[in-house]
């Protein structure tokens, strides 16, 4: 069982240089937008996670991992799939824009998922390669 629990944080922490990089700049975009957004109202405290989530994806365009990128794609579907659950029928608009937000960064990590994970454990499998 340890063996297979470093084989799964090796495969989440390996560096992937492979994985494309341009999923994750309308993640960028719209954690500034919201980053901005929120400086306005709620001052630097407020938007501390907006701030850890841009290092996170800067650290993803340089460093790709199959953590950032999970990290990073279940947070942007959670946030479009909340947004449509408690629509504002008010402004429709802005709804359909703020779920925007959520799920087109989500699509374009979708698309530049990192790919051969299974083959990234079965490789280290076969090595006997289990160290960190």
């Amino acid at each position: 069982m340890l063996a297979t629990m470093r084989e799964i944080l090796k495969a989440l922490f390996v560096r992937r240089s492979d994985a494309p990089w341009y999923g994750y700049v309308p993640v960028l975009i719209v954690v500034a937008f919201f980053t901005l957004l929120g400086l306005e109202d709620e001052g630097v405290v407020g938007v501390l996670h907006f701030i850890i989530l841009f290092v996170i994806g800067l650290l993803q365009l340089r460093y790709r991992t199959l953590a950032g990128w999970g990290l990073l794609f279940s947070l942007c579907l959670i946030y479009g799939a909340m947004v449509l659950a408690t629509p504002d029928w008010q402004h429709i608009g802005e709804s359909v824009f703020f779920a925007a937000c959520g799920f087109v960064p989500a699509a374009v990590l979708f698309v530049g998922r990192p790919r051969n994970v299974r083959r990234t454990i079965a490789q280290s499998r076969l090595s006997g390669n289990t160290s960190m």
